[in-house]
């Protein structure tokens, strides 16, 4: 895809001049507060060998900020549910990272896809994530704090700008972006 004007190739992805990361391949757009950068891990699990991408910027030796996401096969989806996708999601997730105390788990949409922000507790790590389904494609946004949960403002700016392109649209399909990232970016 040629890249629209002004955006800078970065980490297996495009930087837009408004400072959004865009990833052509994982469908999404998110608000890193610098460039992030891309590694990918592949796990045997029971729905087959799944292929993760992670993007992530550590900010700081106590704060990190990243997105990851993972393609499923459809029919393991479908047969799991969305609601047992998410969960599962949210489960391995916080059981690798030790979380051992919930501050929140609230379902919702976003763009028309089953999501859910969590906010949890590991031995001084405080985690702040959004988990979506978006067909068979899952993501997970997070912000990782050591100390405390970061500023409420910090983590719900990087959450709320995370977007996925909507299926059937491309990034030059600029109509949709007036509502996704606000009207002067549709330009």
């Amino acid at each position: 895809m040629p890249k629209p004007m002004g955006w800078e190739p970065v980490a297996d992805g495009l930087m837009t001049p408004d400072g959004l990361f865009y990833s052509e391949e994982g469908r999404f757009f998110a608000a890193f507060p610098g460039k992030p950068e891309h590694s990918t891990s592949h796990a045997k699990l029971e729905a087959g060998d799944i292929l993760t991408h992670l993007y992530i910027y550590p900010e700081s030796a106590t704060r990190s900020f990243l997105v990851a996401y993972a393609d499923y096969p459809t029919a393991y989806v479908q047969e799991a549910g969305w609601a047992a996708m998410i969960d599962r999601a949210v489960s391995g997730a916080s059981s690798a990272l030790g979380v051992d105390h919930f501050d929140e788990q609230t379902t919702l949409e976003i763009n028309g896809q089953h999501a859910m922000r969590w906010r949890g507790r590991a031995k001084g790590v405080h985690f702040v994530s959004l988990v979506v389904l978006a067909n068979n494609r899952l993501y997970q946004v997070s912000v990782v704090n050591d100390g405390n949960y970061p500023q409420e403002e910090l983590y719900t700016q990087f959450l709320d700008k995370f977007h996925m392109v909507p299926p059937g649209q491309n990034v030059k399909q600029q109509d949709w972006w007036p509502e996704m990232m606000g009207a002067d970016s549709a330009h």
